[in-house]
């Protein structure tokens, strides 16, 4: 049995094609970048928004972001695929 790490593009899609972002880490280190936002929002308040690339470039706020990043998170481990 052999594990090789794949530079660049996988040769498997089971990742998600990009094999620098399959490693344990990602998904504990965008849980603190949830938080990090979500704290953020609180002292920044409704006020300041970000451009959303993936909802065709409306503001939302950093709550909002946060929101969006926790279901792709949750939708990874989700049966329906939603998320």
């Amino acid at each position: 049995m052999r594990i090789d790490y794949e530079p660049g593009e996988a040769r498997s899609g089971l990742f998600g094609g990009n094999s620098t972002w399959r490693g344990p880490i990602w998904f504990p280190l965008n849980f603190l970048l949830v938080c990090a936002l979500d704290r953020i929002h609180r002292y920044l308040t409704e006020s300041f928004t970000v451009t959303a690339p993936a909802l065709d470039r409306q503001p939302v706020t950093l709550a909002q972001t946060a929101d969006l990043i926790a279901e792709h998170l949750i939708g990874i481990f989700r049966r329906d695929g939603r998320g």
